[in-house]
């Protein structure tokens, strides 16, 4: 039982490392009520098709009082487009907001990955040892290796290139003049 618990935590451990995931922030000189009212506003209802001239919309999801869950109307397909979990908060000291949040691929992609990465990458594992040992290389050995790096260079960077594009249209929408995004 404890070994067991000890392969999940290692599981666990592995997966946050290799799943993408970015924590945002933002500032804006709005009101909570207004940035609110902007940002419900300009989400729509998630639809599992949308027609492309559908632009009515930036964002589907939801928001619910404070807090949101939302991703980015795209014209295109990308299963690996960020799913906005955040909250908008009054500021401290003064008018304005601070919008706080992360973005991580949805959990239908996580788990494919898992299944893609997780037999592959014990692949990697098993045929180390043949690659270090055989003499003269064999190439065939690279191919989950190969395999494993697309993986990860597919899931990072479409997740990347659309988590830039998103915090970009939500500062827009809450004309923000500070954002971060840090891993």
């Amino acid at each position: 039982m404890r070994e067991a618990m000890a392969m999940t935590a290692i599981l666990r451990r592995f997966f946050k490392w290799l799943i993408p995931r970015r924590e945002f922030s933002l500032v804006s000189g709005l009101g909570a009520a207004v940035a609110l009212e902007r940002l419900g506003g300009s989400v729509g209802p998630r639809k599992f098709f949308r027609m492309p001239w559908d632009r009515a919309h930036v964002f589907e999801g939801r928001v619910t009082g404070r807090d949101f869950e939302i991703n980015r109307i795209l014209g295109y397909r990308n299963s690996f487009v960020p799913q906005l979990r955040g909250s908008i908060e009054p500021l401290a000291v003064g008018v304005g907001v601070k919008v706080r949040g992360t973005m991580t691929v949805d959990l239908s992609v996580k788990i494919f990955m898992a299944l893609w990465l997780l037999p592959v990458g014990l692949a990697c594992l098993c045929t180390l040892p043949f690659a270090v040992a055989t003499r003269p290389f064999e190439p065939a050995l690279l191919v989950p290796w190969v395999m494993f790096l697309f993986g990860v260079a597919l899931m990072t960077g479409s997740f990347l290139l659309e988590a830039n594009r998103s915090l970009a249209a939500l500062c827009e929408l809450l004309d923000s003049s500070h954002s971060e995004l840090r891993s």
